[in-house]
């Protein structure tokens, strides 16, 4: 199949006028760049921080698309179907609830339902909605559902890792101080909960900032710190321990700019999403504890 892009026909089989945006049969194929009216979309943006790779029994959400995209104010956009919806559940509106501990298989695709339909007009989202003709079968991400964190004194094992985002520059930034989570989340960025548990003692993991980029990097290598110390990168010394069975898993991602280049994460799900976007995998960072 040649790559190129697929008109998204919701409603028909044939070419017709819906809430003023013309959808044409899935056969038509056409360039992005023939028309600013046309949006090219995967049809399955999703913000990874509205449907998280783990997540707790008694949870709820709603998945939303990202916050620039085309649809990042429609309710109805998505169609989502959970493996176990026992596990976990959605409704019309991608409000989501996690019933009991287990792992589903969650897939993502464009909706085509009336109350779709209905918002687009009422949003007056009148451009032409193109998918691309590579990604029409929807996209497949995991989620777990683990027990709620249990009333244990943390201190006497070891310290939680809080994840941040920053929306504005991509990067995921990771500290056990919740000074300095609190102090970022005022400045504007999002809270994305505890990623893992740090022991008290271990292998070091070296925080390190770039002043060029403003973007964080962590490593065990002490090789690695003094290469990028070497090149303009500043130490900030120890930033927590390795330690116990839980991987942390490392991932690059070529097409940053500047902030933003790796990621870390417990998640397969989340680092075989990224993975599939482009980035790459660079096996395991470190290790934690289970939360």
């Amino acid at each position: 199949m040649k790559k190129g892009y697929l008109i998204l026909a919701l409603f028909a089989s044939v070419s017709m006028l819906v809430a003023g945006t013309i959808l044409i049969p899935q056969t038509s194929v056409v360039k992005a760049a023939e028309s600013s009216e046309i949006v090219v979309l995967s049809g399955y943006e999703y913000d990874l921080s509205t449907l998280p790779p783990t997540v707790t029994v008694g949870q709820t959400g709603q998945i939303k698309r990202p916050s620039d995209n085309y649809l990042a104010k429609a309710e109805h956009s998505f169609t989502l179907k959970s493996s176990d919806e026992s596990v976990l559940s959605f409704d019309e509106k991608g409000q989501w609830k996690a019933h009991k501990v287990g792992i589903v298989q969650v897939t993502i695709d464009l909706a085509n339902t009336d109350a779709f339909k209905a918002e687009l007009s009422a949003l007056g989202l009148t451009k032409q909605i193109a998918i691309k003709e590579n990604d029409n079968t929807g996209f497949v991400t995991t989620v777990e559902v683990t027990e709620a964190a249990k009333d244990i004194d943390i201190h006497k094992i070891g310290s939680y890792m809080n994840r941040v985002y920053n929306p504005n520059s991509g990067e995921h930034f990771y500290t056990s101080a919740v000074a300095e989570k609190n102090h970022l989340i005022s400045l504007g960025w999002k809270d994305e909960g505890q990623a893992w548990i740090a022991p008290d003692n271990g292998d070091v993991v070296y925080r390190l900032y770039n002043p060029n980029a403003g973007d964080h990097h962590y490593t065990t290598s002490a090789g690695e710190r003094d290469a990028l110390v070497n090149v303009g990168w500043k130490s900030e010394g120890e930033g927590w321990k390795s330690g116990g069975t839980v991987p942390i898993y490392r991932l690059y991602n070529p097409n940053a700019k500047k902030a933003g280049a790796h990621h870390y994460t417990t998640s397969t799900g989340e680092r075989d999403f990224l993975v599939n976007l482009g980035w790459k995998n660079e096996g395991i960072g470190w290790y934690g504890m289970n939360k």
